[in-house]
């Protein structure tokens, strides 16, 4: 995620709860709404560090936010609740805004792998070059481009 999105997420949030998130505020309904999104997308993934250049926060604010109310979760039902409907829109903004989280960039590689292991098995080209400019082991190879037997 680039600045330009992480503002238009934050922006998207603001409207959705009434809340400047970026405020220096302590009002509970600002910082319950902060904390979850920190919270949130710590568990997606991003560093401590990225979610607090977001909020122009150091990484132990991130830290404390997301401990706070994972405990916070277990005895406000409306905390589940709020972390429920940032997560979904956190996650549907990713979607919409087509954004490569880290989950789905591995993804994407280990896809990427077993396709060039798979067109390379085809080619006839002596494999072990090819492998090692890749770094790719040979039981990777094997595992990517084994076929079961027609019985």
């Amino acid at each position: 995620m680039n600045i330009k999105q992480t503002e238009q997420l934050i922006k998207h949030l603001n409207a959705y709860f009434e809340v400047d998130l970026m405020s220096k505020t302590r009002k509970r309904n600002v910082i319950d709404v902060r904390h979850t999104v920190m919270h949130v997308m710590r568990n997606m993934g991003y560093t401590t560090t990225f979610i607090g250049e977001m909020f122009n926060k150091d990484h132990a604010t991130v830290v404390h936010a997301s401990r706070k109310l994972r405990a916070l979760i277990n005895i406000e039902p409306e905390m589940k609740v709020m972390y429920g409907v940032v997560k979904s829109m956190i996650e549907q903004f990713i979607v919409d805004n087509k954004i490569l989280t880290r989950k789905l960039m591995m993804e994407e590689s280990e896809n990427m792998k077993i396709l060039f292991c798979q067109i390379l098995k085809i080619s006839g080209e002596d494999v072990d070059p090819w492998l090692e400019k890749a770094n790719i082991s040979n039981d990777m190879y094997e595992s990517y481009t084994y076929e079961e037997e027609a019985v």
